[in-house]
C-alpha cells in the first residue's frame, strides 16, 4: 500500500473511531509500526490528527468553557473585522527570527 492510500485510510479510521492504534494501524495496513508513527507524524504534522502515544486522535473542534457551557469558537467571536486589522498590523511589524507568544484568546485565532 502507497503511503498516500495509508493517509487516507488512517485519516478515514481516525475519524471514525476517535481513535486507532498503532498496533491495529500496522495490522490492518500490513506495514510495520515504525511505518505507521512515521505516517501518523506526518499526518501530525499536516493537522490532520493528533497523534498520541500507542496511536492517534481524532482532532476535535476547538472549544471554550464559560461558566459551564461549551461554546463553539466561531460563536464567541465579536468585531471580527478589528480583530483582522490588529492581526494585519502585528504580522507587518514581526520579521524573521522573531519570537511571538500568543494566547488562546478569540482575538488569536
Amino acid at each position: 500500500m502507497m503511503a498516500s492510500e495509508r493517509f487516507s485510510r488512517i485519516a478515514e479510521l481516525v475519524n471514525e473511531k476517535d481513535f486507532v492504534s498503532t498496533r491495529d494501524l500496522s495490522e490492518q495496513m500490513k506495514v510495520s509500526e515504525p511505518t505507521i508513527r512515521k505516517d501518523l507524524e506526518e499526518l501530525d504534522r499536516q493537522g490532520i490528527l493528533l497523534k498520541v502515544h500507542g496511536g492517534a486522535r481524532r482532532l476535535r473542534q476547538q472549544m471554550i468553557l464559560t461558566k459551564g457551557a461549551e461554546l463553539d469558537m466561531s460563536q464567541r467571536s465579536r468585531n471580527q473585522r478589528q480583530k483582522d486589522a490588529v492581526a494585519r498590523k502585528a504580522a507587518s511589524i514581526v520579521q524573521d527570527g522573531d519570537c511571538v507568544f500568543l494566547d488562546g484568546g478569540t482575538s488569536v485565532e
